[in-house]
C-alpha cells in the first residue's frame, strides 16, 4: 500500500518508517529537511506545508497515495507561543486530510491525538482510570486543538464516510527526542547510556509513558487493519510510573552511574495520567511490547551505539 506520511521526519516517523511492512511505501512530508537514514527504496521525502492544500493534493495523485498517517502538528510549548499558528495547523492541517480523503477517495486516515485532551487528576478525581467515554476537559490550547480534530474526524467519518482513526498518546520518549516537555528524561537517558551521571528532577511526578517504539507500532498496527469501532483510541500504559521508578530501572542497568533525584514543579499543565488502554486491546488487538524495563533497556542500547 502507498502511504502519505506528514511530518514523518519526528521522532515517531522514523520509528513507524522502520516498522512498516516491506510491501508498504510512503511518501514522507515534512517541512523539516529530509532523513539522512531514509530507505529510498521505499519512500521519497517531499518538503511542504501542511496548510498548503493544494500541494497535498498533488502529491496524493502524482504518488497514487492510498492511506494518511497524518503526525504533522504544533507541540505544546509552541501552541502556547503562537495560537494562532497552532489552530492553522493543528486543525487546519487535518481540515486538509480529510477533506483530500473524501476526494480522492483514501482508504484510511490514521492521526495523532493527545491525552492532553483529558483534564487534571484532580478533577475526575485521585488515582481514578478513565477511559474513551470520560469527559474531556482540556487545560492547554495544545489538547483544544486535538479535542476539535477528534470531533472534526468524527463528523467526516459519519457524514462524509472517511475511513478515520486517532491514536491518543500521552508522554512518548525514545532516542533522538529532541523537543518538549519531557526531554529531560530523554536526555537524563541518553546521558545515563554514556557512563555518565545523571539528575532527574520531578521525582514524585507520575506519568503514563509509552515507548516510541509503541507508539509507532500503534500506528502500524493500524495501517494493517481498518477495524475501526470508535473515532479514537487511548494508547497508554496500564502502570503509572514516577522518576524514582525510572532511576531504579536505570540503577540495575547501569550500576556504575550516580543518579541524583531531585524535586521541582513539573512546568506545564499535565492531564491525568490515568488513562485505561482498555479499548485499544479489545477493540484494535493492540497492547505495549515495551513496559518500563524493557523500554529503558532497548533505549539505552541504540543511544550507545549513536
Amino acid at each position: 500500500m502507498k502511504w502519505l506520511i506528514t511530518g514523518g521526519t519526528g521522532l515517531i516517523g522514523r520509528n513507524i518508517i522502520r516498522q512498516m511492512n516491506s510491501s508498504d511505501s510512503a511518501v514522507i512530508f515534512d517541512i523539516k529537511d529530509k532523513l539522512s537514514q531514509l530507505d529510498e527504496s521505499r519512500c521519497t521525502w517531499v518538503k511542504g506545508d501542511i496548510t498548503d492544500k493544494e500541494q497535498l493534493e498533488k502529491i496524493v495523485d502524482e504518488h497514487k497515495i492510498q492511506g494518511i498517517v497524518h503526525l504533522a502538528s504544533l507541540l505544546r510549548s509552541e501552541c502556547l507561543k503562537q495560537p494562532f499558528l497552532a489552530v492553522k495547523i493543528n486543525i487546519g492541517g487535518l481540515n486538509n486530510i480529510l477533506d483530500i480523503a473524501v476526494s480522492r477517495k483514501i482508504l484510511k486516515v490514521i492521526f495523532v491525538s493527545s491525552l492532553q485532551v483529558y483534564g487534571a487528576e484532580s478533577y475526575y478525581g485521585a488515582g481514578k482510570w478513565i477511559d474513551e467515554e470520560t469527559e474531556r476537559k482540556p487545560q492547554t490550547l495544545y489538547g483544544i486543538t486535538k479535542c476539535h480534530c477528534e470531533d472534526l474526524a468524527a463528523y467526516y467519518k459519519e457524514n462524509l464516510g472517511v475511513n478515520v482513526v486517532g491514536l491518543r498518546f500521552n508522554t512518548v520518549y525514545g532516542h533522538g527526542r529532541s523537543t518538549g516537555p519531557n526531554v529531560y528524561l530523554t536526555d537524563a537517558i541518553s546521558q545515563a547510556a554514556k557512563h555518565q551521571n545523571i539528575t532527574l528532577p520531578y521525582k514524585d511526578l507520575c506519568q503514563n509513558l509509552i515507548y516510541v517504539k509503541d507508539a509507532a507500532g500503534a500506528i502500524v498496527h493500524c495501517m494493517n487493519t481498518d477495524k475501526y469501532k470508535k473515532i479514537v483510541y487511548n494508547v497508554c500504559s496500564e502502570k503509572i510510573v514516577s522518576n524514582v521508578d525510572v532511576a531504579n530501572v536505570l540503577r540495575e542497568l547501569m550500576p556504575d552511574i550516580k543518579i541524583d533525584l531531585t524535586g521541582g514543579e513539573f512546568p506545564i499543565q499535565a492531564a491525568t495520567p490515568y488513562t485505561s488502554p482498555k479499548a485499544a486491546s479489545e477493540d484494535l488487538g493492540f497492547t505495549l511490547k515495551y513496559p518500563l524495563g524493557i523500554a529503558i533497556r532497548d533505549f539505552i542500547k541504540e543511544a550507545a551505539s549513536s
